[in-house]
């Protein structure tokens, strides 16, 4: 029988207080993910998906959960209350997308600056995207149970860039990766015991051409049934395409990805189901 990942189900927030000191200096230790590797997503595919812009550019990826709400990372939208728009479509530049403005931003109550813990927001549409946009479900337990347990295979997309300080990709790019238990997450060479039971850890245990994943924002999606479903948030992870000094050494090329550390490179997500009463609550109250 396939088993849940351990402790997602059944955790209070009030069981952080003891690990906040471990994630303190999380967002400086890891940089935002980059999506340096993957495939493109065909143009019938993932419509779900939003582009969270700032200045005019790509900063975050999000995904719709309504035709008027977008689940994002808090750290994206940290400091930008005012000037945040979203961008649907395939591609960002070389077909024209629909942008919508954002009505209000709101992160999780308990997220807090430089902290990764609670790394979520919601963002309310001031306008429903276009019709032919299917947005995700939001999982259940029956879901949670089918879809979260160790060594299953899950879907991340983003634009992000393609090497460190680069432009984000034109098109949408996804990968597929194995969901990993809190054992190896926390591991003196992974995280050293920063990953909390809100979190989800994708990747894998080395740096190959297959692990950098989609930037913050970004939905770990799983399909049931033909239905896909958000299950994660991407919040932090150890990059590739990153200069020596940054946690894991990688150089990136167009083609592939070469390494000269053995770390692991599991990407951290804000996990859907752990939050559904905050985002259910915040979507009945802002109806």
């Amino acid at each position: 029988m396939r088993q849940p990942i351990q402790l997602v189900l059944c955790f209070a927030a009030l069981l952080f207080d003891a690990d906040l000191a471990l994630a303190g200096s999380m967002a400086e230790r890891y940089p935002l993910p980059l999506i340096a590797s993957g495939w493109p997503v065909p143009a019938e595919s993932f419509r779900f998906m939003v582009s969270v812009q700032l200045g005019g550019g790509h900063y975050c990826a999000g995904a719709l959960i309504k035709a008027d709400w977008v689940l994002t990372s808090a750290r994206c939208v940290e400091h930008h209350q005012a000037g945040a728009v979203v961008r649907s479509g395939h591609r960002l530049q070389s077909q024209p997308g629909r942008l919508l403005s954002v009505k209000q931003i709101l992160r999780h109550p308990l997220y807090q600056p430089h902290r990764l813990t609670h790394d979520i927001a919601l963002l309310q549409l001031a306008d429903s995207a276009p019709l032919d946009v299917q947005p995700l479900q939001l999982p259940t337990a029956a879901i949670v149970a089918q879809l979260l347990y160790s060594g299953v295979y899950l879907a991340s997309a983003s634009w992000g860039a393609m090497t460190e300080r680069g432009e984000a990709a034109d098109e949408l790019q996804q990968q597929s990766l194995p969901l990993q238990d809190y054992h190896h997450c926390n591991q003196p060479e992974a995280y050293n015991g920063a990953v909390l039971p809100s979190m989800l850890c994708a990747g894998f245990a080395s740096d190959t051409a297959d692990d950098c994943v989609a930037d913050s924002g970004a939905p770990l999606i799983g399909r049931y049934q033909g239905v896909d479903y958000h299950l994660g948030v991407a919040s932090f992870g150890r990059g590739c395409a990153q200069n020596a000094d940054q946690p894991v050494i990688a150089a990136a090329t167009t083609t592939n990805i070469q390494t000269n550390s053995n770390r692991a490179s599991y990407t951290i997500y804000s996990s859907s189901w752990f939050y559904l009463d905050w985002i259910t609550a915040t979507l009945t109250a802002n109806h």
